[in-house]
């Protein structure tokens, strides 16, 4: 085998492991964004069920303190890398319990428009939100890795 040819394959060769070593690590850091994403999103989507679970009880804005829009925020920020680990009905279901909580945003507004505090949401609807959440909450608690999430009450 001639010399020339002997180093056009180790150059081959080279640029070949290194592609993989870079593919390798471009992979990993995208599976350990998802996974930080993950984390992040279950603790907001964890105070949102609990914020959900709070007023289907009280039944007044008044009564909360939660920021129903500051949750769009991290949705907005994270939901790009959590797409790329969980799968397709994973993703829907994480989207629409922030669609949920923005409606309940949306719903604070517009009751806090009129001259007298109303309180608009059907208790179903709530139910149904914080179902809903709960199935977001496990979603994502398998992409992060984080252990068992178990309903509570």
């Amino acid at each position: 085998m001639s010399e020339a040819l002997k180093v056009s394959i180790g150059v081959i060769a080279g640029a070949l492991v290194t592609g993989g070593v870079q593919s390798a690590v471009a992979h990993w850091d995208r599976r350990v964004a998802a996974r930080s994403a993950a984390r992040l999103l279950y603790v907001h989507l964890y105070e949102a069920r609990q914020a959900v679970r709070e007023l289907s009880e009280a039944r007044d804005w008044d009564a909360m303190i939660t920021d129903w829009e500051g949750f769009a925020g991290p949705w907005e920020k994270h939901n790009e890398a959590l797409s790329r680990t969980l799968s397709a009905d994973d993703f829907r279901v994480v989207a629409l319990a922030f669609s949920c909580i923005a409606s309940l945003a949306r719903g604070k507004a517009k009751d806090g428009e009129s001259e007298t505090l109303t309180f608009s949401p059907p208790a179903q609807r709530l139910a149904a939100y914080t179902r809903t959440i709960q199935a977001a909450l496990e979603a994502v608690n398998r992409a992060a890795g984080i252990g068992s999430e178990k309903p509570r009450g």
